[in-house]
């Protein structure tokens, strides 16, 4: 009987043995691959917690476009002071006189808090585009 408990003791270590080194041999080829991978979550990390940063900044400036806006969607009268408290910057593109002898101007408008409203599907504000006969004299609005 000792003689059959040895041979299970000697098996059993034999096992434990073969499976450490079974078990080091899968963490050593796995290893690798995982720190790839934690590295590769780490970036993810990192570009979308400045994403959520972002989206928190337009959040809050919609809030206080929203908030300054408010105060003027009853008015009957556009004043320099509500032109001012509403808008930041207005850009005046050069006129573009098309083959057909129309005259196109871009102008953007961009507002405090939240920039140009009208976007270009590539990017750019597309702001409002004004025409002009042929026959009419060149204008540029302010």
């Amino acid at each position: 009987m000792d003689k059959i408990s040895s041979l299970f003791r000697d098996n059993e270590q034999r096992v434990e043995n073969h499976l450490e080194k079974s078990n080091e041999g899968r963490y050593q080829a796995m290893a690798p691959k995982y720190e790839r991978e934690q590295a590769a979550l780490q970036g993810q990390r990192e570009e979308l917690a400045a994403e959520i940063s972002k989206s928190d900044k337009v959040y809050e400036n919609i809030e206080q476009f929203l908030s300054l806006i408010w105060k003027y969607t009853g008015i009957t009268e556009l004043t320099p002071y509500i032109l001012n408290e509403l808008i930041e910057r207005i850009v005046v593109h050069e006129k573009v006189v098309g083959p057909d002898g129309v005259k196109t101007q871009q102008v953007d408008i961009y507002y405090k808090f939240v920039g140009c409203i009208s976007q270009r599907r590539n990017g750019g504000c597309t702001g409002e585009v004004i025409k002009a006969d042929k026959a009419q004299p060149e204008s540029r609005p302010a």
